[in-house]
């Protein structure tokens, strides 16, 4: 038979072994979340971006077709206007009408984009919020936690021994 102190340090060894163990794997398990946490919020920000540039490049090619259209009939207007010698009045109303629809446009265009861009840049804070939010449930290991278990596992050892030897010494 072992002696009682051998038994008490063999008991909490394997609580020293159980309680790092169980450590380890709770960290690696937290380190795994807050990885997971990071590539999910780095690739839906990579898509809001990615959708904001979309937005912007949707909105500069529109108003460059604005602008094309314009010339194009500002162009016209001019060529009626030489043709038809001395209706100066008439060329001009036409040339304001064409830059005031212009100007709508460009304004309608630029009005889209921005609220595009307001309602991305709300889906990024919300994005941002969720990433907080999930990573701030995360359980982390408790070093605090691990050493009292160890210290009672140590405790426990030996109160046990304390126990053997004071009944060994009522049995003599």
């Amino acid at each position: 038979m072992c002696e009682p102190s051998t038994l008490a340090m063999m008991s909490f060894a394997l609580t020293a072994v159980s309680t790092v163990s169980s450590f380890f794997g709770a960290q690696q398990d937290a380190d795994y979340q807050y990885a997971a946490a990071d590539s999910e919020y780095i690739q839906l920000n990579q898509d809001l971006t990615d959708q904001s540039l979309e937005v912007d490049q949707s909105a500069g090619a529109e108003k460059s077709d604005i602008a094309i259209e314009a010339l194009r009939a500002k162009g016209k207007a001019k060529v009626a206007s030489s043709e038809n010698a001395g209706m100066g009045l008439t060329t001009q109303l036409l040339l304001q009408d064409v830059y005031a629809q212009e100007g709508r446009e460009q304004t309608a265009v630029e009005t889209g984009r921005q609220r595009k861009q307001s309602q991305i840049e709300r889906e990024r804070e919300g994005l941002k919020n969720r990433y907080y939010q999930r990573t701030s449930q995360i359980q982390q290991p408790s070093l605090i936690g691990a050493g009292l278990q160890l210290a009672g596992a140590g405790v426990d050892a030996y109160g046990s021994v304390q126990k053997k030897k004071t009944d060994t010494k009522k049995k003599v």
